[in-house]
């Protein structure tokens, strides 16, 4: 693997890394709150604990605090719809949550996904305390309220019977305790949330510049890789087009050995043709000299016949389909001394032809019906090349 990929590919791993850090996170602190809230239940409870064990010692005096029933039945209603009211909050509280880790899977589709889902989840948590600590602030000035009436009924009672004074005042007492120490409890929650939260913008900050400084190199990178693979990719093209200099060289002297070997062949066979006559002209001259062995002299002036391989006498004529490019290139057709333009046509309709409308060309130009008796050799050229075109039904090809 290249190490331009390798070092991508640790970026992603550890960015993924620290969103599912920051995730664990985000469900740790929801605990928190869930722990926080069980909490406020258990003190809810407590109160209302305390209140019953006012109501049996209230149950106890005569019928001159009938008045003080009235009012400890009141505000045991009010707590009441209070813990009502508590309940459908944390009803809403958990769909919240639920809503929370729902985001965070489809978070894990996608890097940028999860940024987005991240500034997002933070807006929404940052609503979710601002909203616990207005709740823990209505739930003071109750309990402050609930406090001043209490205590204006106790007084109000004390003056109406001393008796009962005392065990009121101590069952006050007790109270103010426990809402005291509630409070306090409620109070050094509120200030660690706060703290919490602190703490949360200060790693969200933290991990929002690592993520941008990350980004950053990631792009640098990919602007390397992509700069090394075009130079690589025009090293590449010019190595291939130095490739197919050095080829169309080598088939043009190719070309040329088998030119001249072709003019040596056809000046033996104009010597061939010389000999015989001078025979002819011996012979009717009288003279008693043997054809053979003037043939057997022109054979030591020219040479043997078996000194020429005609079979060399042969080249490769490159097929293309509609243009000349590699792409393009069906294949190649053999092309001997005795090769004709006919033969070409044929082999390159058993071969590569698929349907039998086709025509030729010899690079741009037609090849005419009536040029198929021509020899091969003679009609291409060093460097030459053949295309095919498939012809439709309404054309003709050209003869």
């Amino acid at each position: 693997m290249h190490p331009t990929l390798e070092k991508v590919d640790v970026l992603y791993r550890s960015l993924r890394e620290d969103v599912q850090t920051l995730a664990d996170r985000h469900v740790e602190a929801k605990a928190e709150v869930d722990k926080l809230s069980e909490e406020l239940n258990n003190l809810k409870a407590a109160t209302r604990e305390e209140a019953m064990k006012i109501e049996q010692s209230r149950n106890e005096l005569d019928q001159e605090k009938n008045e003080f029933e009235a009012f400890r039945t009141e505000a045991l209603q009010q707590m009441e719809t209070y813990r009502e009211e508590l309940e459908t909050d944390k009803k809403g509280f958990e769909d919240a949550r639920q809503a929370s880790e729902k985001s965070l899977q489809e978070e894990r589709g996608a890097l940028t996904l999860e940024i987005q889902e991240f500034v997002r989840e933070k807006g929404a948590k940052e609503g979710e305390l601002e909203k616990i600590a207005l709740q823990l602030e209505e739930e003071r000035s109750e309990f402050e309220n609930y406090r001043g009436a209490a205590q204006s009924e106790l007084e109000r009672n004390l003056e109406a019977n001393e008796a009962d004074r005392r065990s009121l005042e101590e069952e006050r007492v007790r109270f103010q305790q426990t809402r005291e120490e509630s409070m306090a409890n409620l109070e050094q929650e509120h200030s660690r949330l706060e703290k919490d939260k602190d703490v949360f913008e200060q790693t969200r900050s933290g991990i929002l510049g690592e993520l941008t400084t990350e980004r950053g190199e990631l792009t640098s990178a990919v602007e390397e890789f992509e700069r090394m693979r075009n130079e690589a990719t025009s090293k590449l093209d010019q190595e291939k087009q130095k490739l197919r200099d050095s080829e169309v060289e080598v088939e043009k002297i190719r070309e040329d050995l088998v030119q001249q070997k072709w003019k040596l062949v056809r000046e033996r066979k104009h010597y061939d043709e010389e000999r015989k006559q001078l025979a002819r002209l011996l012979l009717g001259m009288g003279e008693k000299i043997s054809t053979n062995g003037i043939g057997n002299q022109a054979e030591d002036v020219l040479g043997d016949d078996s000194g020429l391989d005609l079979s060399s006498l042969q080249r490769e004529l490159p097929v293309y389909n509609g243009e000349i490019g590699e792409a393009k290139l069906l294949g190649t057709v053999k092309v001997g001394v005795n090769t004709t333009v006919g033969d070409v046509r044929t082999a390159i309709a058993e071969r590569y032809a698929s349907s039998p409308s086709f025509s030729l060309k010899k690079r741009t130009t037609p090849i005419k019906r009536s040029a198929d008796n021509a020899t091969a050799l003679d009609y291409f050229g060093p460097g030459d090349y053949v295309i095919t075109q498939e012809q439709s039904k309404e054309t003709t090809p050209a003869k």
